[in-house]
């Protein structure tokens, strides 16, 4: 798809995210079940005078005074600089500015920020680029387009692509420069702590030479008596083509959509010339006819400008060209982790750089048994972050804050921060804030379970965000106690059907959050057929407010609830939906009871290994937790069985452009529990959610007439102040439209 350019400017941006905090509190109040949200800027950045500077250039020295006349050459020698300064005399008054002057600064092994590096309050430490510099952390390595050349006649022969063959390039990559060509790999499920390197073109991944080149390709398999492989169906003319071939590997879905490996040959795959199948090595997989692959490195594969492969064994890398190379940049990321890792920090703030070409994260807290509040007061302000292979931020920490930044071109996801819990004596809240950023184009390595934003813990505060193209989800909720608001998102989820824009779930002390003010659009049904929703409160997640969302053009339901209790769902306006408005089913009575038996079910288990029983967490969820000691699966059900969705209000939500003009509140759902059920396409629930919560005044209209919905080409949209809307639901809260990133 074709990316947007939507990314304003730097001061726009930050202005705007600065603003978005600023108006948190009043929103915040609003839901008094949740985290009052940041303080409000009391102007002390804005009048603050750094007590010292000190000044960093390509061109430096490392013996440098600091001054801008006598610069240090590197961020290390910045830091280094910064703990002398502490060490003599303290932190000033005003804190420290390190500026790094206009140029590119080569990353090749990873720094470290620790307790000794940190700022005071009102005195940070600031790492940033000169007013007007461009300024770059780069982890990668440049190769020079007069370094290509035609490939050899001897590689030509495996190409099997006439116009491939004759514009074929190859450079010898370690005579370009690059220093580690061990071969890496993503690792096999889903996370690692080591990123293959990758050939950057323009600023853009470029693509492995793969099979097949669009969507992926749908199998199924086998298992023997014999072994502990899964095998996969493919073509026998392709296992001809590639039974010599040594360094290519297999990623896809082997069982379900939003369950990805990777492969690689020789460690997790083979080819198995017995079956002519495709062998995945001790794997627990079970193969089924929803099974989807790629392989990918394949010389024999090369077929469309912008594919390359790389020869592990020779460090010769080959592209086939969409251009006349001479107007194109090169870069082939070398960095094997995070350009800077914080550990135990305060007070340290990043304005202003560009990172890009790194395997790991720009920003990375060590995890094992590192207290994950150790850091405090993290700030990330104007910077852009591109062509990463993990995800782009990854730390632990309370109070810190990613504003007005951009995110591209990411293997794994965009912003993870881990902060606040409810596990010990009292809750902590993190109060972090992630507002105002532009994150697009990521889960492009990883395509499952990578999202833009990934809050883990209490109290965050997610607003603000233009987020767009992606295979999985945007946002994603595991905590309690967190704001999602004034988001934009479209064009997410676009791989993966179990899934929805903004989801949470699976676990009852995720809680007391707002989904408030997001507009979401434009998810669209994936290449097999799946249909994903556009917020999916999955398995039994409960007490979360869900108000004032506009979803439209959602090839599944427009919300999803998976079952769960005190959820409440209002003022929402659902257009055109490839399913129904809102689903609230019971899969806690069905498919999933096995989650929820008391004690022993999974959901339990994993509650009780996290929250000691005896502490004050068993009590911070009672809505969740009601007699779940005197609680049963059984025959008969009560409102406050764990399995039961009750206590849920779905009221004053308008729908636009279903299939049926029945009502909501109308419909008949019967009297006694069935399986889900789905009347006409307009709703699917089951008795439980009639019997044992609130469906009232919500309204149904088969098209756009009077409603004076307006949605743009800019991504904004806004509603007319004469629209019936406000006279078919009298006590409809105004939507600030305004306030919506676009």
């Amino acid at each position: 798809m074709k990316k947007r350019n939507t990314l304003k400017t730097v001061a726009g941006r930050l202005a705007y995210g600065i603003l978005s905090v600023a108006v948190l509190i009043f929103f915040a109040a609003a839901a008094s079940s949740c985290s009052a949200g940041p303080e409000e800027n009391n102007g002390e950045e804005e009048t603050r005078v750094p007590g010292a500077v000190i000044y960093v250039s390509p061109d430096g020295d490392r013996e440098g005074d600091g001054t801008k006349e006598s610069p240090l050459s590197s961020f290390t020698d910045a830091r280094d600089r910064v703990r002398k300064i502490k060490d003599e005399q303290g932190i000033p008054e005003g804190g420290i500015d390190v500026i790094f002057l206009e140029g590119v600064y080569r990353f090749t092994e990873s720094a470290v920020l620790g307790a000794e590096d940190s700022g005071s309050d009102g005195s940070p430490v600031v790492y940033r680029a000169e007013e007007g510099a461009r300024v770059v952390f780069d982890g990668g390595v440049s190769l020079d387009p007069a370094d290509f050349r035609p490939a050899s006649d001897e590689f030509k022969k495996r190409i099997a692509d006439p116009a491939a063959r004759e514009a074929l390039l190859e450079i010898d990559l370690a005579a370009a420069g690059c220093y580690d060509l061990e071969d890496g790999e993503y690792g096999r499920y889903w996370g690692t702590e080591t990123y293959r390197q990758e050939l950057y073109v323009d600023g853009e991944r470029a693509k492995l030479a793969r099979w097949p080149n669009g969507s992926a390709y749908q199998t199924s398999g086998f298992r023997t008596d014999t072994d502990n492989d899964a095998y996969y169906y493919i073509p026998e003319e392709k296992y001809e083509l590639w039974k010599n071939d040594k360094h290519f590997w297999y990623y896809g879905c082997p069982e379900i959509d939003w369950d990805m490996i990777f492969a690689y040959q020789g460690k997790y795959m083979r080819l198995d010339e017995n079956y002519k199948a495709l062998a995945i090595i001790d794997c627990n997989f079970v193969p089924n006819k929803n099974s989807t692959l790629w392989v990918q490195n394949i010389p024999e594969e090369i077929d469309e400008p912008g594919e390359y492969y790389w020869d592990t064994d020779t460090g010769m890398l080959y592209y086939y060209p969409k251009k006349d190379v001479s107007d194109s940049t090169f870069s082939f990321s070398q960095l094997k982790r995070e350009f800077i890792t914080l550990d135990s920090t305060e007070n340290i703030a990043f304005e202003g750089i560009i990172f890009e070409n790194g395997r790991g994260s720009a920003l990375f807290s060590p995890t094992g048994d590192q207290d994950h509040r150790d850091n405090r007061a993290i700030s990330v302000r104007n910077c852009t972050f591109r062509c990463f292979g993990a995800y782009a931020l990854w730390f632990f920490a309370e109070e810190a804050e990613v504003t007005g930044c951009e995110f591209c071109e990411l293997g794994c996801g965009g912003v993870y921060i881990r902060g606040g819990d409810n596990y010990n004596e009292k809750t902590v809240h993190s109060r972090n804030v992630i507002s105002g950023n532009v994150i697009h184009d990521f889960g492009q390595i990883y395509k499952i379970d990578q999202q833009a934003v990934r809050t883990v813990g209490t109290g965050f505060t997610v607003s603000g965000n233009l987020i767009y193209n992606s295979p999985h989800s945007a946002i994603i909720i595991f905590g309690a106690e967190t704001v999602i608001e004034y988001n934009c998102i479209h064009d997410v989820c676009r791989e993966t059907s179990d899934a929805g824009a903004i989801y949470s779930g699976r676990n009852w002390t995720y809680a007391n959050s707002v989904i408030r003010y997001n507009y979401i659009y434009s998810i669209p049904e994936t290449e097999h057929g799946g249909r994903p929703s556009g917020i999916y409160l999955d398995d039994m997640v409960s007490s979360f407010k869900v108000y004032g969302n506009i979803v439209r053009d959602v090839s599944g339901n427009g919300i999803t609830l998976g079952s769960g209790k005190y959820n409440l769902l209002e003022n929402n306006i659902l257009v055109d939906c490839g399913q129904v408005p809102i689903s609230n089913d019971e899969r806690g009575l069905s498919f999933n009871a096995d989650h929820l038996v008391y004690n022993k079910g999974s959901m339990w288990v994993g509650y009780q290994e996290t929250h000691p029983y005896d502490t004050v967490s068993r009590y911070y969820f009672p809505q969740n937790l009601l007699i779940a000691e005197n609680s049963l699966m059984s025959s008969i059900y009560r409102p406050d069985d764990p399995g039961i969705c009750s206590y849920t209000t779905v009221r004053g939500n308008v729908a636009v452009g279903c299939t049926s003009d029945v009502p909501l509140e109308d419909i008949d759902y019967g009297n006694k529990y069935t399986d889900t059920i789905t009347i006409d396409g307009v709703f699917t629930s089951v008795p439980m959610s009639r019997l044992y919560g609130t469906v009232e005044g919500n309204v149904y209209y088969p098209d756009g007439t009077g409603l004076g919905l307006v949605f743009s080409d800019d991504g904004s949209c806004s509603i007319s102040e004469d629209s019936r809307i406000y006279r078919d639901i009298l006590d409809f809260v105004r939507i600030p439209f305004g306030r919506i990133a676009k």
